[in-house]
């Protein structure tokens, strides 16, 4: 089914999905986006333009995760449960449904920064920090596999100056695989 009428303001957002309207009421949306492909809407708010709340929805306007990076809370429905997990410094967050993990890039002030990943049931199932001389930018997916892109010294870089590389990542490990250029 697609999604017609979609549209978003400063405190809500709204669509039509199978015949039915869908409302949902958020506090300084800054931007909203329908990802058809992914099959969820994703909202970001934040007082002044920050961007340090973030909602994941389904089309029918069920919240599957959201994020606060100021106070480090992930949270997310599993079996009828909300389940939440803490992250210092967290910095996003993304639902990986076809892997039943939760990942979350989180930094530690000094300019590391590591992946972690938590089952559905909120149990931790890996973390790992970023390869030597890259750090964790977002996350990302490239044919539908979870990736991370990170960004490579100056001394990572191509023949071209191009240093941004996609990371697949074992989902069982957590162990990081350059695979391609981001862009």
């Amino acid at each position: 089914m697609e999604i017609i009428d979609f549209s978003w303001d400063l405190e809500s957002a709204g669509w039509t999905y199978e015949g039915k309207e869908v409302h949902v009421a958020l506090s300084n949306i800054n931007f909203a986006n329908l990802d058809a492909e992914e099959n969820y809407i994703y909202i970001v708010c934040g007082e002044n333009f920050s961007e340090n709340n973030i909602h994941y929805l389904t089309f029918d306007g069920k919240e599957i995760l959201a994020y606060d990076k100021t106070s480090g809370s992930i949270t997310w429905e599993y079996d009828g449960n909300i389940i939440e997990v803490q992250c210092e410094h967290l910095e996003n967050a993304r639902l990986y449904t076809m892997e039943s993990l939760i990942m979350a890039i989180a930094a530690d002030g000094q300019g590391n920064t590591k992946l972690i990943g938590w089952r559905l049931d909120g149990t931790l199932a890996f973390e790992t920090a970023a390869p030597p001389e890259y750090k964790l930018s977002y996350l990302s997916s490239v044919d539908k596999k979870p990736t991370v892109v990170c960004e490579g010294s100056p001394a990572q870089s191509d023949k071209y100056g191009r240093n941004t590389w996609h990371f697949s990542i074992d989902t069982a490990t957590g162990e990081l695989i350059k695979s391609e250029l981001a862009h």
